[in-house]
């Protein structure tokens, strides 16, 4: 009991950091509502796509909604499973420790597996082949 008795500046520092971490966690968490920013697929160089474009993601705890210039274009639930074989089904040169999970969408577990990155406030997925010109990248900026 005698450590939670402390100067204020103290437990203002004590606060700040219980903040960050908080907020770490925060930026790792698929939910929330994502904006497409640029994508690559196949042997295409990638585009960007500027903000408002209306191409979005969201995610609460176990639903999502995917919308295409800015109306709702298909919606359910989806599952995130941990996966580290992004680079034999991307036939990329990727990071598993970045790509560790793949999402299912509808429980539809289908051959084409999409792989997620999250990174800060970016949220990437990876699927198809891209040594077959198959392959996309998608990469979204959280609002």
């Amino acid at each position: 009991m005698k450590k939670l008795i402390c100067l204020s500046s103290v437990c203002v520092m004590l606060m700040f950091f219980a903040s960050c971490k908080k907020d770490s966690n925060y930026s790792k968490s698929i939910i929330g509502t994502w904006e497409l920013k640029q994508y690559r697929t196949g042997s295409i160089p990638g585009s960007t796509s500027p903000k408002g474009n209306g191409n979005l993601l969201k995610f609460t705890a176990s639903k999502y909604e995917i919308y295409k210039d800015n109306v709702l274009s298909k919606s359910g639930v989806y599952t995130l499973i941990p996966d580290t074989s992004v680079e034999t089904n991307v036939c990329l040169v990727l990071s598993n420790k970045e790509y560790k999970s793949r999402i299912v969408f509808d429980g539809k577990d289908d051959p084409t597996k999409t792989f997620i990155k999250i990174a800060g406030n970016e949220l990437s997925l990876a699927s198809g082949c891209f040594a077959n010109d198959g392959g996309s990248i998608f990469v979204y900026g959280r609002q």
